[in-house]
């Protein structure tokens, strides 16, 4: 599943989709219409999402300063 981005806004008798919507690419409005919408890149975000967890490298220990 893959993210797509309406390149316009759209209607149905159902649905309103705003121009830059990110919508799933297996939406039937999407499947049906591809013209009107684009693939998104995704981008890694910089910081977590509450709850996430993260792989991290143990950081190097600091020396002790010399007096």
């Amino acid at each position: 599943m893959a993210l797509v981005r309406a390149r316009q806004g759209c209607a149905t008798s159902t649905r309103v989709i705003p121009a830059g919507a990110h919508i799933d690419d297996s939406d039937p409005i999407v499947v049906s219409n591809p013209q009107y919408f684009e693939p998104l890149e995704v981008v890694e975000a910089a910081t977590a999402v509450p709850g996430e967890k993260r792989a991290t490298r143990p950081r190097a220990a600091k020396k002790a300063a010399n007096i």
